[in-house]
């Protein structure tokens, strides 16, 4: 019998991971792939586009469950993975437990919630998984909204509820959104744009409480919120492999060919660190796959190496994109 590969995760990076060891070496494992969603692997990043309307969340799920039952891959949806059990090798879910030859930890991250007063109210989301998308999509058309955070989930996050007519305010710590990777310039253009589709922009603030119908600003202001989005960054799912015994920092600590402190076992993406730095963009989770499968497959590849990637801001009318390495910015028309 072939040695069994389970994958504990099914976002995107865990599926480049499979898509390319089946292209590599599709005889060399059993492959089961396992997620906590209901849903077979969806493009995360695709999401605002789904808030806005502009895309259905059919239109983001990668691959049928035909296609998965084609290569051979064992799907599980909707099951949580509670312990690895190292010495026999077992991982225990809410459902069952399976026995690996290699194991891959690929929980991904969740949204880093702040310490302020109120973050536990129900009323309170992240902005990262289809729960969250439906979330949003459920509240009443009249609910006002806070976004907390200026990065790209922030900004694409209160755009796209905007765009649907909902009252929004945007609230970000810096002069202006995503002050890490475009100039004071470009931020204010990109103000303006916000502003015209609807979104209340205050800048240079944060919250200091929640209450279950509105937040208190640093300066005092009170804005009405009945949903509080919170996009401030991202935290690692550590907790089952830091439970396991695995070496762990920020993230499940790994080397350059994706190996944690036990050789049976790799990490992968949002939950992983290398070399000090947890990866918070798409790009460098897929490069890390394709890295971990070609080892996996047994054929040699230079080590990942992380590096500054380009992304797109997802805005309707208001188009940013950010290229790397030497961050050039370039801001296009915002229908002055």
């Amino acid at each position: 019998m072939k040695p069994h590969l389970v994958v504990a995760g099914n976002g995107m990076a865990a599926l480049k991971l499979v898509e390319t060891l089946l292209a590599l070496a599709p005889e060399r494992f059993r492959v089961t792939l396992i997620g906590n969603e209901q849903h077979a692997t969806y493009n995360r990043v695709q999401l605002p586009s789904v808030l806005n309307g502009d895309k259905s969340f059919a239109e983001t799920v990668l691959h049928p469950s035909s296609w998965y039952l084609e290569q051979g891959v064992t799907l599980l949806t909707g099951e949580t993975v509670l312990s690895v059990q190292r010495e026999s090798h077992q991982l225990v879910t809410d459902k069952r437990t399976l026995v690996w030859d290699q194991l891959v930890i690929a929980t991904g991250s969740q949204s880093a919630m702040p310490s302020v007063t109120g973050i536990q109210l129900p009323h309170v989301c992240g902005f990262r998984h289809q729960q969250d998308l439906s979330t949003l999509q459920n509240d009443p058309p009249d609910t006002p909204v806070v976004v907390l955070g200026g990065g790209f989930v922030g900004v694409e996050a209160a755009a796209a509820l905007a765009q649907q007519g909902r009252q929004v305010s945007l609230v970000h710590r810096h002069g202006w959104p995503l002050e890490r990777q475009i100039d004071a310039q470009c931020g204010e253009r990109l103000l303006r744009g916000l502003s015209r589709q609807g979104v209340h922009c205050l800048m240079n603030s944060g919250i200091t409480a929640i209450t279950p119908d509105a937040v208190t600003l640093t300066d005092g202001q009170i804005l009405p919120a009945g949903r509080v989005v919170i996009a401030t960054g991202i935290r690692p799912n550590i907790t089952l492999a830091h439970e396991a015994g695995l070496a762990c920092g920020r993230g499940i600590q790994v080397d350059g060919q994706l190996r944690t402190s036990d050789h049976t076992i790799s990490a992968l993406g949002e939950c992983s660190e290398f070399n000090g730095d947890v990866p918070g963009l798409l790009a460098p989770c897929l490069a890390q796959a394709v890295v971990l499968a070609h080892r996996l497959a047994g054929q040699a590849i230079d080590d990942y190496c992380p590096a500054p990637q380009g992304t797109r801001l997802k805005v309707r009318g208001c188009s940013c994109f950010v290229s790397a390495p030497v961050w050039s910015r370039k801001m296009l028309p915002l229908n002055q």
